[in-house]
């Protein structure tokens, strides 16, 4: 009867063993979109499983304790069960012989290999079984966690959040993707430029003042249209007295916005209205060294498509926009009405 019990308890430690290999290759392996899919379709099981992949750390040292316990466990039944019918001399070779081979391949490499090939449908059925096993191991794998996360700090530098995608992970995929033909060679070129771009300097992506059209802040708002229909431009920078002096952006279409109604029908009286009564005198400014990828949260902090480029010394030197962001990524944009001039033009001076 003995004998039995002890084989009844062997078995049931390998077959948990098992699961705890084949678990965790399975969650590693799941692809979170279908995980996303099933829980719109309304699957219980889905949002256990997303709560587990938010803390797989706590996962993985779950299934790393429950395969040890396990391992332990078998090995010592067996050898009480080798000690009643094995001479005492042989008891360690015919153990090793024996459970090697059926931990090796039965408790690790099938339950692997039907996790990884299966990851989505397992995530789903053992899910609650194993967050029932990771209640129940709650005390040690605390613990555990606790000194995996004190080693790591003491001589593997900072943690990595996990679930965190980094940008390497990303260009992986990018590349991945290219490879087996998933992504046009145009798409694979953009993902690749935004990830250069984010690190550049702002300065490698404005306009320079120079090339810039700008009005002077005493031009009339019937300079200001008459530039913006000549050069296709609608955001001019306007300047005091000379060009590195900027002291507003104007934009046309606000002044359109703003103009009295019939002062726009009355095309033979064009409005006589200072552009410094409608510029931007608060505008956006970023240093040049400044990488574009803090340029985008600036944006959208100021809520403006525009931002002034300031050198060390404080002073305007190009501007960035939106649009030229874009244009890094998918190439030059122009619109029906939009010219090569780039030069600076002096709205008063005609």
């Amino acid at each position: 009867m003995m004998t039995f019990l002890l084989m009844v308890a062997i078995l049931a430690c390998l077959l948990a063993m098992g699961f705890f290999s084949g678990t965790e290759t399975a969650l590693t392996s799941v692809d979170p979109l279908f995980i996303h899919a099933q829980e719109q379709r309304g699957d219980r099981n889905a949002p256990r499983v997303r709560q587990l992949l938010s803390r797989m750390e706590m996962v993985l040292v779950t299934t790393l304790v429950g395969t040890n316990l396990m391992h332990v466990s078998s090995a010592t039944l067996a050898e009480l069960l080798l000690h009643r019918h094995v001479p005492g001399q042989w008891e360690a070779l015919v153990n090793t012989l024996l459970m090697t081979p059926i931990i090796l391949v039965f408790c690790e490499m099938v339950p692997k290999a039907t996790g990884r090939t299966h990851a989505n449908r397992l995530s789903l059925l053992v899910a609650r079984p194993l967050r029932a096993v990771e209640l129940a191991f709650l005390p040690i794998v605390a613990l555990v966690n606790v000194l995996s996360t004190g080693a790591a700090r003491l001589f593997g530098g900072p943690r990595r959040r996990r679930g965190a995608v980094t940008r390497d992970d990303l260009q992986v995929i990018t590349d991945m993707a290219a490879e087996e033909g998933t992504l046009p060679e145009g798409a694979v070129g953009m993902v690749q430029t935004v990830f250069e771009l984010r690190d550049r300097p702002v300065s490698s992506v404005m306009i320079p003042l120079m090339q810039m059209a700008a009005v002077r802040e005493e031009a009339m708002v019937e300079d200001a249209l008459r530039l913006s229909a000549v050069t296709g431009f609608s955001r001019f920078p306007v300047y005091r007295g000379h060009i590195r002096e900027v002291v507003g952006i104007l934009d046309v279409r606000a002044v359109l916005y703003r103009l009295p109604a019939e002062n726009l029908r009355q095309s033979s009286a064009p409005p006589r209205a200072p552009v410094r009564n409608f510029m931007q005198a608060d505008f956006a400014r970023v240093p040049e060294h400044r990488p574009v990828g803090e340029l985008l949260h600036e944006l959208h902090f100021h809520k403006t498509p525009m931002a002034a480029v300031i050198n060390r010394g404080g002073a305007v030197i190009g501007f960035v926009t939106t649009e030229d962001l874009i244009e890094e990524v998918v190439g030059d944009i122009r619109d029906e009405r939009e010219t090569d001039a780039h030069t600076a033009a002096d709205a008063a001076a005609r």
